[in-house]
């Protein structure tokens, strides 16, 4: 059950059985990530490049980001944004770690590695002057010949996006909307007493198409208002509101909590979203995580799927949804690839084609609407949204906007809490936890496939606006 693949180090990250003893959840992708390594190296070798004495490059400085965030170039295993300076390392390989630094004359700044909660990972820095970037160093040790062992377990601390993408921009922009219909009266609707966690941007207080149903944890940190720079609406403000009330369409007696993971920038680490993680309450039974990240060469998000671990300890045991990203490509990005995890993917209408922007693959699990759905938003609000770099989906940027509450917005970040909400939905109609609703609605034999073939089970929101 839940039986497809995922990222992570041989050895690491296991997850164990599925739920009921019905099948492992994870399956070690170990061997392909070694072939991969290894011919990348072969590769670089025949044309002559040696990656441990390459000069430093400028594909770390970008306009798009803050200073602390980089983007590793493709040749150093490339694509994905991490934080400048830190490199992640388990325990047991710290002391090889170090021989391995002296001996290729990279510097680390003083100080003891920083134990990461929960983990057997630590977190050490680069000297402020070190040369070389934490993508080349990572590049560098993990393609050491470790001859009777697996390679270095040494990663960046990769940093996620909250549209899933390389570029830190979702596939378009928000357009104001008029109002949903009213939600319906409290009393035994779908989802009722099933708590939904939505870690994302913080939810709008006081909205009155949210109002008693989707609530902050932390009624200070966890409350989003609008985001401007320079006159503009950072491009993911709004995001984590937008989520919550697609979860409340589908699900409309649930209750959303929401965490706030990140800002307008639409910007989380790693290690972040696993402290995220590890702090919600233990009555959560679906988690939604519209973000997500590729990572250096597939290793996945090592602190993540820690957090990951302890949460299929749970009982209740929570079910994880998480969008499958927006670049209209088969690469994985996590933590949706994992195993256990619920990737999703956007499809154009009921039954229709996939989404341009949408990522697809045999790790995609489900596919649900996701080009212009129609959801809450920041209300009495007059705001030019950030003017993003061209992409698949038609049409000039929005111009000034009045936004009344509600907005339509594209994206898998939008597909993936329809399928939380139907979730949800499903764990009253059934009676059922929400293991089993999960695997009732998107793994049960004879569900209803998407006809390309790469977007797994289609999902319908069954009574919501969504669809």
């Amino acid at each position: 059950m839940w039986n497809r693949r995922g990222g992570g180090e041989p050895g690491m990250h296991d997850h164990g059985d599925g739920p009921g003893g019905s099948g492992g959840w994870l399956r070690a992708r170990g061997d392909v990530s070694a072939l991969r390594r290894s011919l990348r190296g072969l590769v670089l070798r025949c044309l002559g490049i040696d990656i441990a004495k390459d000069e430093p490059h400028d594909h770390d400085h970008d306009e798009d980001l803050p200073p602390d965030v980089k983007r590793a170039d493709h040749r150093f295993g490339g694509g994905y944004l991490y934080k400048a300076r830190e490199l992640l390392v388990t325990r047991d390989d710290l002391s090889l770690l170090r021989r391995e630094l002296r001996r290729l004359h990279v510097r680390l700044a003083p100080g003891e590695p920083e134990p990461i909660g929960g983990t057997r990972l630590l977190r050490l820095f680069l000297d402020a002057d070190e040369r070389r970037t934490v993508a080349e160093v990572v590049t560098i040790l993990r393609e050491i010949d470790l001859e009777d062992r697996d390679p270095l377990r040494v990663y960046p601390n990769h940093v996620l996006v909250g549209a899933s993408h390389p570029k830190a921009f979702p596939c378009d922009s928000p357009r104001a909307a008029g109002p949903l219909a009213d939600p319906p009266a409290n009393g035994g609707q779908p989802g009722a007493g099933v708590r939904v966690a939505v870690l994302d941007s913080g939810v709008v207080a006081e909205h009155p198409w949210l109002t008693g149903r989707a609530v902050p944890l932390d009624a200070a940190g966890d409350v989003e208002q609008p985001e401007l720079e320079n006159g503009a609406l950072k491009h993911s403000s709004g995001h984590g509101t937008f989520v919550a009330g697609v979860v409340l369409q589908c699900a409309p007696g649930a209750e959303v909590v929401a965490k706030r993971v990140f800002g307008g920038n639409g910007l989380t680490s790693d290690t972040d979203l696993a402290a995220a993680l590890r702090a919600l309450p233990a009555d959560i039974h679906v988690i939604n995580l519209s973000l997500g990240a590729t990572t250096h060469n597939n290793v996945g998000l090592p602190v993540t799927q820690v957090a990951l671990q302890e949460l299929a300890q749970r009982e209740p045991r929570p079910v994880v949804v998480a969008a499958a990203g927006n670049d209209g490509v088969t690469q994985e990005t996590f933590p949706a690839a994992f195993n256990g995890v619920i990737a999703v993917g956007a499809r154009q209408d009921p039954g229709g084609g996939r989404a341009c922007f949408s990522n697809h693959g045999s790790w995609v699990a489900a596919c649900a609407p996701g080009r212009g759905v129609h959801s809450t938003f920041f209300d009495e609000l007059e705001a030019t949204p950030e003017e993003l770099p061209p992409g698949c989906l038609p049409g000039p940027p929005p111009g000034v906007q009045q936004f009344q509450g509600f907005a339509t917005w594209s994206g898998t970040s939008f597909a993936a809490p329809c399928v939380t909400g139907a979730i949800a939905a499903r764990m009253t109609d059934q009676n059922v936890d929400a293991v089993e609703a999960a695997f009732q609605l998107v793994y049960a034999n004879g569900r209803p496939q998407h006809p390309t073939g790469d977007l797994g089970t289609i999902v319908n929101c069954g009574g919501g606006g969504v669809d």
